[in-house]
C-alpha cells in the first residue's frame, strides 16, 4: 500500500510540475480550485479587453497619421493656391490648378486609406472600446462628424476645400 501511495503522490507532484498549478481538479481542493478557476476566467477577460484596447490604439494611430499626412497635403495645396493667385500667365495658372486638384484627390485617397482593422475614423466609421468584460459600464465610442451635412468622412469637399 505504501508503494501505491508513493506512486500516486509522485503522479500528483509531476502533474503539478507539468501544469504549474497546485490544484488541478476540484478533487484536489474544491475551494482553491474554484477560486483559481474564477481568477483564470477574470484573467482571460482582462486579456481580451487588453487586446481590444491595443486594436483601438492602432486605429487611433492610423487616423492620427492620416490627419498628419492630410495636413501636409493641405499645406502644399495652400502654397499652390497662393502661387496660382499671384500668377498672371493663364497656362501656368491652369498647371497650378491641375496640381491643386491632384493634391485634393490625394487627400481623399489618404483619408480612405487611414484605417486599421476595418475601422476608418476619417471615413466616419465608429470605434467602440469596452473597458469591462460585459460592455455595460465602461465603453468609449469615437466617431467623426465632418462637414455641414454630418456625413462623417473627412474628404476635402466636406472640409470645405
Amino acid at each position: 500500500m505504501t508503494i501505491q501511495q508513493t506512486v500516486a503522490d509522485a503522479t500528483i507532484a509531476q502533474n503539478r510540475l507539468a501544469t504549474g498549478k497546485k490544484v488541478n481538479s476540484a478533487l484536489d481542493n474544491p475551494l482553491n480550485y474554484f477560486a483559481a478557476a474564477g481568477l483564470d476566467q477574470r484573467a482571460s477577460d482582462l486579456s481580451g479587453l487588453q487586446d481590444n484596447m491595443q486594436q483601438a490604439v492602432r486605429t487611433l494611430t492610423a487616423a492620427s497619421s492620416g490627419i498628419d499626412g492630410m495636413t501636409k497635403l493641405f499645406q502644399t495645396a495652400q502654397g499652390l493656391a497662393n502661387s496660382a493667385a499671384a500668377e498672371s500667365d493663364p497656362t501656368r495658372r491652369n498647371t497650378l490648378t491641375t496640381q491643386f486638384n491632384t493634391i485634393l484627390s490625394q487627400v481623399d485617397e489618404l483619408m480612405k486609406n487611414s484605417g486599421y482593422g476595418g475601422t476608418n475614423l476619417l471615413n466616419g466609421d465608429k470605434l467602440n472600446v469596452s473597458f469591462d468584460p460585459k460592455s455595460t459600464t465602461s465603453t468609449l465610442s469615437i466617431q467623426t462628424n465632418a462637414g455641414s451635412m454630418g456625413t462623417g468622412a473627412l474628404t476635402s469637399s466636406n472640409l470645405g476645400v
